[in-house]
């Protein structure tokens, strides 16, 4: 009976820590995603203004 209850929690050990990895390399990659697009966006606008500079509209 001892065997199954260290197994069982082994187990529920095993699956939690998966699930907790999983959780944050998600939030990890979404972060690096984001910060991304926010490169994207401030290299957009500066480009957006250089233009406004050359030709006003």
């Amino acid at each position: 009976m001892t065997t199954l209850i260290e197994l069982a929690y082994t187990t529920a050990g095993g699956i939690a820590g998966a699930a907790v990895t999983t959780y944050l390399s998600r939030n990890h990659n979404r972060r690096q995603l984001r910060a991304e697009v926010q490169r994207q966006l401030l290299w957009v606008s500066a480009v957006r203004a250089d233009v406004c500079d050359i030709a006003p509209s």
